[in-house]
């Protein structure tokens, strides 16, 4: 498909059948949206989507494999002029922080408006920044109580999880790769949040903490 002039080239990552149908059909009725891919995990886009010709990815986060966070942290590391969106069902703070830390620049909600989430897409596209009212609010209220995020294991993915029981094992990088059959960018990814969500700087102090 080649992107025409002036439309938004648009990608949509979303493991739900029903979901996916709904965008897809929403997305390919809007006249200044080129729809070049609609994709049901991460690997699918990676494998088939043609990135040359996306500006933007609407990105669920609780797909399969790779959830939607390490999939935007790995669209924003491969295609870092390549903007992108959550839109989720999860209003946890954890997940909203994380996919902010990860490069997205949007953040809506499955039961926001189709035509707010095609207002958002729109604006990204102009080069801004888009939350629904529920996650702006989130943020507002986090920075304006100075809270402070305590170090807590249970704050890790199950995937994260996961990597740091093969750190306790002494693993190397490269070990937890063939271990986990990841890429290596995605277990440093994991390593590098781990490390901020426990607030350390290194494997001895994680491995400590970690197993308290």
């Amino acid at each position: 498909m080649e992107k025409k002039d002036k439309l938004i080239g648009l990608a949509i990552l979303e493991d739900t059948t029903d979901i996916r149908e709904v965008l897809v059909e929403y997305f390919t009725r809007q006249e200044d949206v080129a729809l070049i891919y609609a994709a049901y995990d991460a690997e699918d886009l990676f494998l088939n989507a043609d990135f040359n010709l996306i500006q933007l990815v609407i990105c669920d986060i609780g797909l399969p494999h790779i959830n939607g966070v390490e999939a935007c942290w790995l669209i924003k590391q491969k295609y870092p002029t390549i903007e992108v969106m959550m839109y989720t069902v999860f209003e946890n703070d954890q997940y909203l922080f994380d996919a902010l830390k990860a490069g997205a620049v949007g953040y809506m909600l499955k039961q926001d408006d189709l035509s707010q989430l095609g207002e958002a897409i729109r604006e990204i596209a102009r080069g801004g920044a888009v939350m629904g009212p529920q996650i702006a609010r989130k943020v507002m209220e986090f920075f304006g109580q100075g809270r402070v995020h305590m170090p807590d294991v249970q704050s890790l993915s199950d995937q994260e999880k996961t990597v740091a029981q093969w750190v306790v094992l002494g693993r190397t990088t490269q070990e937890i790769v063939d271990e986990m059959n990841i890429s290596a960018g995605l277990v440093k990814f994991h390593l590098r949040n781990m490390y901020q969500k426990l607030q350390v700087h290194n494997r001895q102090t994680f491995i400590k903490k970690f197993k308290k």
